[in-house]
């Protein structure tokens, strides 16, 4: 028989106390609690289908429409973007639909679009990137099917379409190093953010260049926090091209690896603006080949993570996962295996890359 849930098992997920908990549920006058606070009880409450304030959910799981919720940092670039239109594509076919919901990498937003999908008649949902509320999520998908688009580093308890970001790293690393560059300025933004892909690149960088003799690498990395302007990638390429001027003083460097293709257009147009030739001069290297790199006028070398692929299986893995649970409704408890898929990334070598020019070594 399935365990009714109890107050004291709301508070625990939560990450609350039960008198907090039960204070929020039952709306107690004159006392006030953070809007973050308040969104995880209630939250809880729901995913736990607890009973007071819920009335009993009837018969939820035929309620459930053709529409899946994806879950994006944002829809400015190319990189999720491109994976979303996977997505879209690949549902379009099964003949569902779509809703999107941009997070911003925000902790309370994506907390607010968590509330929303527990309170809508949706299918499945599809995250594409580690979500910051993992416990939550892992409760939410006991009731609905759920995917994971992320990074290896994390150990959430449900389907995963995984990257390996620190084979990124030691891709760009070893390319240049094998084009013979013994000194490099590696270029990242960081953030405090569960599974954010730059901490693994930058460790694969790091380590590359640690074991190969004779090198030096030279980091620049900006620490960002999470808001709207600065997930705008207007902004990261200005802050490419900041770092890159800030490298141009020792003569000894004579490549770049951006964090990013956003960070390495910035790079690329901080080297123009002071009369630097591509490659002549220096070496670009970017990472996640998203579509303007593959332009004949960018000519970008990058790492490509297969995001169309990446798209397209996260559907169908949560379609797998949607058409198993409706086939295995009647059991109380069903047992489901969790499914993890990767994606090998791989280097596109393109017109930004070559050997470093002559009597620039140290």
């Amino acid at each position: 028989m399935k365990k009714r849930m109890t107050l004291k098992d709301v508070a625990k997920l939560a990450n609350v106390s039960t008198a907090t908990a039960s204070m929020i549920l039952n709306r107690k006058q004159n006392v006030s609690f953070a809007s973050d606070t308040m969104a995880k009880v209630l939250l809880a409450a729901k995913v736990l289908n607890y009973r007071q304030p819920f009335q009993p959910e009837q018969d939820v799981a035929a309620k459930r429409e053709n529409v899946i919720a994806v879950f994006m940092p944002s829809a400015t670039g190319n990189y999720y973007t491109a994976i979303s239109y996977a997505i879209n594509c690949a549902a379009e076919k099964a003949s569902f639909d779509t809703i999107l919901f941009e997070a911003y990498r925000d902790r309370e937003r994506e907390l607010r679009g968590l509330t929303f999908i527990s309170n809508q008649p949706i299918a499945g949902c599809i995250f594409t990137y580690i979500p910051y509320h993992q416990d939550l999520v892992e409760e939410i998908s006991k009731r609905l099917p759920v995917v994971i688009i992320g990074n290896q580093v994390s150990q959430a308890k449900v389907d995963m379409i995984e990257t390996d970001s620190y084979r990124a790293g030691m891709l760009m690393a070893q390319h240049l190093i094998d084009l013979g560059h013994r000194h490099v300025a590696f270029l990242a933004t960081d953030r405090s953010w569960p599974g954010y892909p730059s901490s693994q690149r930058i460790q694969g960088v790091r380590d590359t260049f640690q074991q190969a003799s004779g090198t030096r690498l030279t980091e620049r990395i900006e620490p960002i926090g999470s808001s709207l302007q600065l997930d705008s990638k207007a902004y990261s390429v200005k802050l490419g091209a900041q770092m890159a001027l800030s490298c141009l003083d020792d003569l000894s460097i004579t490549g770049f690896i951006a964090v990013n293709d956003y960070i390495a257009y910035g790079v690329l147009d901080a080297l123009a603006n002071r009369g630097f030739r591509v490659p002549q001069d220096y070496s670009v290297c970017g990472c996640d080949d998203i579509f303007p790199s593959s332009l004949s006028q960018v000519s970008l070398t990058s790492v490509n993570h297969h995001l169309q692929e990446k798209g397209e299986s996260a559907f169908h893995l949560l379609h797998r996962r949607i058409k198993s649970r409706q086939v295995m409704a009647a059991d109380n408890e069903p047992t489901e295996q969790i499914t993890r898929m990767e994606y090998l990334s791989t280097l596109i070598v393109r017109g930004t890359t070559a050997r470093p020019p002559a009597g620039r070594h140290t």
